[in-house]
């Protein structure tokens, strides 16, 4: 894959980035207000259908160079999980509704893995 090209589909993963390292401002103590709450489940929201729209895609995708395939899943997982765990950490366990958060956490880092594995593999 040429470099311009690599870049530029990295850069559709380094969204899923952008998404998880916006900061939210959320008191330090006490129950989050109501504007805080929908901001954080939005943050949620918005990484989980970006996130289930790249995988989708990249499932119809084909790489043969199965070298060149580890790497493309290595630097997704390098631009993905860490951020994503930062994101999990800061706010996956504030309340934000009735229950809390889990309702709109999706994932946990090893399934965002376990996702990333399967991409451009057309039976998973």
């Amino acid at each position: 894959m040429e470099e311009k090209a690599y870049e530029e589909y990295m850069d559709d993963w380094n969204r899923l980035h952008v998404l998880s390292a916006a900061n939210i401002a959320t008191q330090i103590k006490g129950k989050l207000s109501e504007k805080e709450k929908t901001l954080i489940k939005d943050k949620f929201r918005k990484y989980n259908a970006t996130f289930e729209e790249l995988i989708t895609a990249n499932r119809a995708l084909t790489v043969t160079d199965g070298a060149q395939l580890a790497k493309i899943k290595d630097d997704i997982k390098q631009a993905v999980t860490a951020p994503y765990r930062d994101m999990l950490d800061k706010y996956g366990a504030l309340e934000t509704s009735k229950g809390n958060t889990s309702k709109y956490v999706k994932y946990t880092p090893e399934t965002i893995n376990a996702e990333i594995d399967k991409i451009f593999d057309l039976s998973a």
